[in-house]
């Protein structure tokens, strides 16, 4: 009965003081202190439970489902650090992070010999195979993607794994914004990583998703800024299987082809595949990828903008990402010196295709993510 009547509480305070529709982990403002917030589950922020029980009204996001979205007053000490983060250069923090994720490239065992105090084993060989990037789709090797995430679903009480993403901490996941919200599956809810076929459960790691934060102009009916990160409930355990990709911080982009990678359908109308897949594909400028798609259209009234969106395709293949790639990487190896091998470099987020592939020289779009290095750097790394 307590719970119905809070309900009750709730959505009359929403007639009351909801203007306008929020997300979770959009940034919000409390009326009448103007003190910043942040929407969160009603369950999760605590000033917002000790208000109800003094008769106090939360000022409402968002109803998703049965869950209330308070906006919920962010403290001061926070407010404080946000303003550090305004004085550090974009790119600096997740270039450091980076390097440090680069150790975990190695393949760490015991020493098998019985010398007391003998120093483990180090491998220092690229766990992976770098291959010529000849345009094509195959199979993905073992530890070649480490931070390749599946994004999943409750429906039915079963999980469905429906989205993917890339994890860039040990705590957060890029993915797209839609991915957070599916309008078919509802909110995400698990994620899982440590895995090239989903069979092989060696080391999976598998995690509860704590918080979704879609970027602040993400609006659900347009391709526009369809990109976010999914907090996990609690960091990952990084090592050779596990381990977080650089996200790419340069306008520019030097390279002619890129990878994309999933467990999305291999094909339009087939099941989503069981194994890890990636396809090379080639760059398209703006010009030749707009011609591919109509503008005007509600969720691409200006047409494809190159500040904030990459296209990449086949111009001779059948080759593009598919259902269940949506939220996976858009990305290129990082370099050949020692610092930078065996790693890659999230230039874009998987956002949308026009029939799987089933058109050459149409290619598909993603969320250039070198437009969101301050955003994603002040949430991930604050």
């Amino acid at each position: 009965m307590a719970g119905i009547t809070l309900r009750l509480f709730v959505f009359c305070s929403w007639i009351l003081f909801s203007k306008s529709e929020l997300f979770d982990g959009s940034t919000c403002v409390v009326q009448g202190t103007n003190r910043k917030g942040i929407c969160k589950l009603l369950g999760e922020c605590q000033e917002a439970i000790d208000g109800i029980k003094k008769g106090k009204f939360p000022q409402i996001c968002t109803f998703i489902g049965k869950n209330d979205y308070v906006c919920c007053p962010v403290s001061e000490k926070l407010n404080n650090s946000a303003t550090t983060i305004s004085t550090r250069k974009t790119g600096e923090i997740s270039s450091t992070k980076c390097k440090e994720y680069h150790q975990y490239i190695w393949k760490v065992e015991a020493n098998p010999t019985l010398r007391i105090g003998g120093d483990d084993l180090v491998d220092y060989d690229c766990p992976f195979e770098r291959e010529k990037l000849i345009v094509g789709g195959s199979p993905a090797q073992s530890r070649e993607f480490p931070h390749m995430v599946q994004i999943g679903y409750d429906i039915d009480n079963e999980i469905k794994w429906a989205c993917g993403g890339s994890l860039i901490s040990d705590q957060y996941v890029l993915t797209a914004a839609h991915c957070l919200d599916d309008l078919n599956h509802g909110l995400a809810e698990h994620a899982r990583m440590g895995i090239t076929d989903i069979e092989d459960e060696d080391h999976l790691q598998q995690f509860r998703i704590q918080q979704r934060i879609p970027y602040p102009d993400y609006q659900e009916l347009s391709h526009y800024h369809d990109i976010g990160l999914a907090k996990l409930n609690s960091p990952a355990n990084l090592s050779t299987w596990v381990r977080p990709a650089c996200i790419h911080n340069q306008y520019s982009i030097q390279y002619t082809r890129s990878i994309a990678s999933g467990w999305g359908r291999t094909g339009f109308g087939d099941p989503d595949s069981p194994t890890l897949m990636k396809i090379v594909l080639e760059m398209f400028d703006q010009k030749k990828c707009n011609s591919s798609y109509e503008s005007g259209t509600i969720r691409l009234r200006e047409g494809i903008k190159d500040d904030i969106m990459l296209c990449a395709g086949s111009s001779t293949e059948l080759l593009d990402t598919c259902q269940g790639d949506s939220g996976g990487p858009l990305q290129v190896y990082k370099g050949e010196n020692k610092e930078q091998a065996c790693l890659y470099d999230i230039i874009g987020v998987t956002v949308f295709g026009r029939a799987c592939g089933l058109v050459k020289n149409v290619p598909g779009v993603y969320a250039r993510v070198s437009y969101y290095v301050k955003w994603i750097e002040d949430h991930v790394w604050p």
